[in-house]
């Protein structure tokens, strides 16, 4: 197993207010990789930076060896990112079917001939849309809710919803931006099989951001502290728990 992700020096500044200064960072493919560091620290600019959402002043992105520095949205969701946000971002009047199988159109390649004339190829397009969103919904442990609304799913709920929809586009990449945010504590147990569930059985490389330490400390093989837009260091989470100047910059903070 290589690098499947890399980060070359990515400096971003907003209002010349320096949000990223340099940062570098690799993940191994199959990796469970946590970032962590206090608000404001830059982990969700470099999330953002990664995926394409705002752009770089300077540095480079590679997947799979491929600079995708300058590639849009759309282009690096169809190489093999995607993302969840700190903010749930689901679709709270469709079901919950229908909101994992959103994630799956983008494989699908029937065209408006198709849809016009209602064809074979459009049809089993469809079929095997549903039957996977399905098989995504057992692994979540949501089969019974596929016809319910979203908006009427717990919180704990809504968020494995917006998971599995990420999941539905067939990532290598899956980054998870605090995933556990507003979870009570046997929602984040649950959280935390679930990450480790959909690593093996969808072979993903898994990148998140967290605050929780207890979740981050379990799950991940590597961490990665951010402080003040910059790579304070990284290692096992043993590492990082135990490293003075990760303690000295979180001073006063639940942090480690």
């Amino acid at each position: 197993m290589g690098v499947i992700l890399k980060v070359d020096s990515i400096h971003k500044s907003f209002m010349g207010i320096r949000a990223l200064n340099g940062v570098d960072l690799e993940v191994e493919e199959g990796q469970i990789l946590g970032i962590i560091g206090p608000n404001g620290a830059g982990k969700t600019t470099l999330f953002n930076v990664i995926t394409g959402l705002i752009r770089q002043d300077l540095g480079h992105i590679y997947l799979e060896g491929k600079d995708i520095s300058r590639a849009p949205i759309y282009s690096r969701v169809r190489l093999g990112m995607a993302r969840t946000f700190q903010n749930l971002t689901i679709f709270r009047d469709m079901s919950v079917l229908e909101n994992v199988m959103s994630g799956g159109h983008l494989h699908i390649n029937s065209g408006l001939l198709d849809c016009i004339l209602d064809s074979r190829k459009k049809r089993q397009e469809e079929s095997r849309l549903v039957l996977d969103a399905r098989a995504l919904l057992r692994l979540f442990g949501l089969e019974d809710k596929a016809d319910q609304e979203a908006i009427n799913l717990s919180y704990g709920e809504q968020r494995k919803v917006e998971i599995a929809r990420a999941v539905a586009t067939r990532p290598k990449v899956l980054f998870l931006d605090e995933p556990a945010s507003g979870m009570n504590p046997r929602e984040t147990e649950e959280l935390d099989s679930l990450i480790k569930r959909i690593r093996k059985d969808m072979h993903l490389t898994i990148v998140l951001i967290e605050h929780d330490m207890n979740l981050v400390m379990d799950i991940c093989e590597k961490v990665v502290v951010m402080f003040e837009g910059s790579v304070l260091t990284s290692g096992s989470p043993l590492e990082v728990r135990n490293d003075q100047r990760v303690i000295d910059a979180y001073l006063g903070e639940d942090i480690v």
